[in-house]
């Protein structure tokens, strides 16, 4: 079984579990990052990660160990570069630097560059309410990520960790933050284009498409919540903004669908309906708002993002109610 990278370090070096390693925090004002940091009331502890542990990487972390050796502290400072492999002489020369060096087991993870980064789909379920959780927080801590989801602390780590080695979060101190969520945002529709889970497209009839819409939650769900709407007409009600638009968005259970077009469709109707299939508890998490059951916040900014530039209107409106 894998162990997580953070969980194998913290057992080597035997670190407090109550306190945080800092991944990838730049040092004061010098232009170079600390691809881990750890500090308690004795120690501090600066770590390299590499996947070959050559010249150079042993040059950083010997850069980092200059720097913050002409840095005040009556903490014991431990500098370590942790690899998978190295090359030959940089053990011995890490040892000549006081540098301590670490081979990492084959069964440990290592996230550190782009091609592993992108391994993380930030639209998978667990994924995407860790970043839409840091997204509508402006600030937080990774625990904090993980106690306000329910998701696990590994995997929100996983999932932050992958969006800072791209560039799109940083970290100060033990707080992460977003750069530019509307960048991240862009990656949504190369994973999770909505097109992808389009079941079918019909012609209803309606005074306008918040009318239909709520004529048809009327009409179809009872006791069983069998359709709820997204996209523009969910954005407009989450956001409080009023648009005018001949189409609507909605999740369906296939199985409803023969019966649902027996019902609303009408070839020569001016609004279009997109019919999509769920891929998570989108239904059982919806909710009823002014007479039409829309999904929720998190959703309706995943699928405005997995619609493309034609929704990018509404949905730079949902995110910059955030300040983002």
């Amino acid at each position: 079984m894998e162990e997580d990278l953070e969980r194998y370090i913290r057992r080597s070096l035997n670190l407090n579990e109550d306190l945080p390693l800092q991944f990838g925090m730049a040092l004061d004002d010098h232009p170079i990052r600390v691809d881990c940091q750890y500090l308690d009331e004795e120690r501090e502890i600066f770590i390299e990660i590499a996947m070959r542990g050559d010249l150079r990487r042993l040059s950083i972390i010997n850069i980092i160990r200059d720097l913050t050796g002409a840095m005040e502290s009556n903490k014991e400072r431990g500098y370590y570069l942790l690899s998978r492999r190295f090359e030959e002489g940089v053990e011995d020369m890490a040892t000549e630097l006081g540098i301590h060096t670490m081979r990492i087991p084959l069964d440990i993870r290592i996230m550190g560059d782009e091609k592993d980064a992108d391994r993380i789909d930030i639209t998978k379920e667990k994924s995407w309410n860790v970043v839409y959780e840091l997204i509508v927080s402006g600030k937080s801590s990774i625990r904090g990520l993980s106690i306000a989801t329910g998701v696990s602390y590994g995997w929100a780590h996983k999932v932050i960790h992958s969006l800072m080695i791209k560039g799109n979060v940083e970290q100060s101190g033990s707080m992460v933050y977003m750069r530019d969520a509307k960048q991240v945002l862009s990656m949504v529709p190369m994973k999770r284009p909505m097109k992808k889970i389009l079941l079918m497209e019909i012609n209803i009839e309606g005074e306008s498409a918040f009318s239909a819409a709520r004529e048809i939650t009327d009409m179809v769900n009872g006791n069983d919540v069998l359709i709820a709407f997204t996209g523009h007409l969910a954005g407009g009600m989450h956001s409080g903004t009023g648009m005018s638009f001949d189409l609507l968005d909605a999740y369906m259970d296939p199985s409803n669908i023969e019966i649902f077009k027996s019902m609303f469709e009408k070839p020569g109707g001016m609004i279009r309906l997109r019919i999509y299939r769920q891929d998570r508890s989108v239904l059982a998490e919806s909710m009823l708002m002014n007479g039409v059951r829309i999904v929720s916040e998190r959703q309706t900014v995943l699928d405005l993002a997995g619609m493309g530039r034609a929704s990018m209107g509404m949905l730079e409106m949902m995110v910059d109610r955030h300040g983002k």
